[in-house]
């Protein structure tokens, strides 16, 4: 009888133990996926910000060949 009582008790344990673990790897899980969230709006500000510096370089580009041009004329 002692013997299934203690059976009884480690496996009521381990199941606690279980869950605890699969509670934390919820709250971890939900962490990384708000990471997630804020690394994309990073990513979509830093494409912006390249996007707009990719258009001011081609329009100091196309202002420096403007004027180059105007120098020869």
């Amino acid at each position: 009888m002692s013997s299934q009582t203690d059976e009884r008790q480690q496996i009521q344990l381990q199941l606690e133990g279980l869950k605890r673990t699969l509670e934390w790897s919820e709250i971890q899980r939900e962490h990384l996926l708000d990471r997630l969230d804020l690394l994309r709006l990073d990513n979509g500000r830093l494409e912006d910000r390249v996007e707009e510096l990719e258009r001011l370089r081609w329009i100091g580009f196309s202002n420096n060949a403007r004027c180059s041009s105007q120098d020869y004329s």
